[in-house]
């Protein structure tokens, strides 16, 4: 079968539309559908589709402290030249203790700065997506202490309880890290051992998304 002379073929999006609907090989996707119905497919709609998009689902958890006088942090670092957008799509931290906590941004050399205890990459949401070193993504996770704010405070909330209160950040969530960027979540009281949960999505940036 011949090229259609209007195809569409927008990086992996036409292939996933493919994928997602079970379309047999060799079948315009996009063209033939539209020449009988009139579909209405949301490729976002479905997390079981991110990776059909090649968007890679991804959480970890990371856990640092304590140090006498500084207060513990843990950020998502998105490196320079990584050529992904991560999407933080949810962050929470514990202490152990009752403590505020606040979600800062900042540069990737400066997270790295002030933690330098590597977490690792995220861990894939997705079965599928498992590859070497058990991680498809990019960003790393790094941990650590510092005697002041790592970066710009974007939200600070209070966690509900000493023993079982975990606080979730709503007002910054969600966030776009672009490549050379960092999100941490440092807490608001000196000397505990915290712990943090990030969840996000990556990607490889579209021509023009990072100008």
């Amino acid at each position: 079968m011949s090229d259609l002379h209007n195809a569409l073929r927008r990086g992996p999006f036409a292939a996933a539309f493919t994928r997602a609907l079970g379309l047999t090989k060799g079948v315009e996707g996009l063209e033939r559908a539209g020449e009988t119905l009139t579909p209405i497919v949301d490729l976002w709609a479905r997390p079981e589709w991110a990776y059909l998009r090649r968007e890679w689902l991804l959480a970890r958890t990371g856990t640092d402290g304590p140090v006498a006088g500084e207060f513990t942090g843990v950020a998502l670092l998105n490196p320079v030249g990584s050529g992904v957008l991560a999407t933080v799509e949810s962050a929470a931290f514990w202490a152990v203790g009752q403590s505020a906590g606040s979600l800062q941004r900042c540069t990737y050399a400066v997270a790295l700065a002030a933690l330098p205890n590597i977490v690792g990459r995220g861990i894939s949401r997705d079965s599928r997506a498992w590859g070497v070193g058990l991680s498809p993504g990019r960003c790393l996770m790094y941990g650590g202490t510092e005697a002041g704010d790592v970066g710009a405070r974007l939200e600070q909330i209070v966690q509900p309880t000493a023993t079982l209160g975990v606080g979730y950040f709503q007002a910054a969530i969600p966030y776009v890290l672009t490549p050379g960027e960092a999100l941490v979540c440092q807490l608001g009281s000196l000397n505990l051992t915290g712990t943090v949960i990030f969840g996000w999505r990556e990607r490889l940036a579209l021509p023009g998304e990072l100008e």
